[in-house]
């Protein structure tokens, strides 16, 4: 008994693996991709970090405030000695009764200098500070770093959603040349039953004396060949699931099943009007504006180095000093400061100038860049409604070659059956059929791919404001 249940365990763990493959739909496989892809990952903090910016060039809009505190202990202070002026002695008629000071009164000196000792200052002294400033005029430069940060901020965000439509893409991809390789596994798998089948109609006309053993060993080498070709197709469907397993963040000991199959819907474009709407709204050209902007707003910063900061600034210090290590309420004082501070720049070794020409170059990289990128993604798209165009055609044109390959298959081995056509023939036809299926298959693929493209340029995909 103990051995049944022994292997009733073995066996319940043997299956388990298909009982937990992972139904997969394109769009459970673009979720998974957008919540465990690293690089968008790296993109969601870059937003984050750019917000952070912007609140840094916000802050220098309000006083800073900052409070310090200070001891110190003194040892070994001699006294000092310090010379005192002092009115000299004068008897009851105000007659002067002479000095012992540095210089003597006389008639020309009512006063005269003596030395005198003072004790050096307490051993132990506290000082409390508190201190204010606020910079009242900047000369634009606080206000263009602020706008400068706000617009690569925006920009951080427009390039986050354009990596999210990049990301979308490549699962979009991944997942069609899993289903196209999954197609391809059962069209090869069907042209082996096929060639089976005729193999055995090239038997038992052997058998029958109606066939040459050159024709049944000519077909088993055919037979082989679909054999391996069935091999091959299983390992790309093995590849291409692998493929998308990575891009969407998953094991790749994970057996998925595809729960989708090509969209049908094919919808009509103008290259006009989705070459204007990807002017508009593509996030990477919005994001290459947002630099443009940001850098104008650098350049005008660097400018401002030039010219005067106008601040104000105010300081409370409380301090105490005293023999014992807490000071009485007696011993401290107060002093209260505030002022203005003007600073002009006048000569700073060239480090302004190059900041500010370094900057304008920076501007003219960027604008240069948006031209670029432009007619790039402009040309890209031009080449994806192309390519759809054509791979629309070429899908319903592959279509009715399957059918019309369908029934030269069917013919062909009715005339071989009926001695009227050759193993070559037979062959051929079957061979046509296969390549005919794995011709529409992949149109199916590319022109899905390639509506895919279209809408990744033009949709306003509402998860990459999230």
């Amino acid at each position: 008994m103990k051995r049944c249940y022994f292997f009733l365990l073995i066996f319940i763990w043997a299956a388990c693996p298909a009982y937990g493959a992972v139904e997969l739909s394109l769009e459970q496989a673009i979720e998974m991709a957008l919540n465990n892809n690293e690089s968008l990952k790296q993109a969601g903090e870059e937003r984050i970090s750019a917000r952070e910016r912007v609140k840094e060039a916000r802050g220098a809009v309000f006083p800073t405030l900052g409070a310090s505190y200070g001891y110190n202990h003194y040892f070994l202070i001699p006294d000092m000695t310090v010379p005192v002026a002092v009115a000299p002695a004068t008897d009851s008629d105000g007659n002067l009764l002479g000095g012992d000071g540095q210089n003597p009164p006389g008639p020309d000196n009512p006063w005269f200098l003596m030395t005198q000792d003072f004790p050096a200052m307490n051993e132990n002294e506290h000082v409390f500070s508190l201190t204010a400033s606020q910079a009242l005029f900047t000369s634009g430069r606080v206000r263009n770093y602020y706008r400068a940060a706000k617009a690569g901020s925006a920009g951080a965000d427009y390039m986050y959603n354009r990596q999210r439509h990049q990301l979308i893409l490549q699962v979009q991809e991944a997942y069609l040349n899993s289903l196209m390789a999954r197609e391809a596994l059962d069209i090869a798998q069907a042209s082996l039953n096929n060639t089976l089948k005729d193999h055995e109609i090239i038997s038992q006309k052997f058998k029958e004396g109606l066939g040459s053993e050159f024709e049944l060993m000519q077909h088993e080498v055919e037979v082989n060949n679909r054999r391996t070709g069935l091999i091959t197709a299983e390992n790309n469907l093995t590849l291409a699931k692998n493929y998308l397993k990575v891009t969407i963040g998953i094991d790749l000991e994970e057996e998925i099943v595809l729960t989708d199959s090509y969209s049908e819907s094919f919808p009509e474009f103008e290259f006009e009007e989705i070459r204007q709407a990807m002017l508009k709204d593509e996030p990477s050209l919005k994001a290459l504006d947002k630099t443009v902007e940001a850098s104008k707003y650098m350049l005008k910063a660097y400018k401002a180095d030039f010219y005067p900061i106008v601040a104000a600034f105010g300081s409370l210090q409380y301090s105490g000093n005293s023999d014992q290590f807490i000071p009485e309420s007696d011993d401290f004082s107060e002093t209260l400061l505030a002022g203005i501070q003007v600073t002009i720049p006048i000569y700073e070794g060239g480090v302004k100038s190059a900041k500010k020409n370094r900057a304008l170059r920076d501007l003219n990289k960027t604008e240069l860049e948006l031209v670029k990128i432009r007619k790039l993604l402009t040309l890209d798209l031009q080449n994806a409604y192309l390519a759809y165009l054509a791979a629309r055609k070429e899908m319903d044109s592959a279509r009715e070659t399957v059918k019309l390959a369908e029934k030269a298959y069917d013919l062909a081995k009715l005339r071989y059956k009926t001695g009227l056509g050759n193993l070559t023939e037979l062959q051929d036809a079957e061979l046509a059929l296969t390549q005919a299926k794995l011709l529409h298959s992949k149109t199916k693929r590319d022109v899905n791919l390639n509506l895919y493209k279209i809408q990744s340029y033009i949709s306003d995909d509402s998860r990459s404001e999230q």
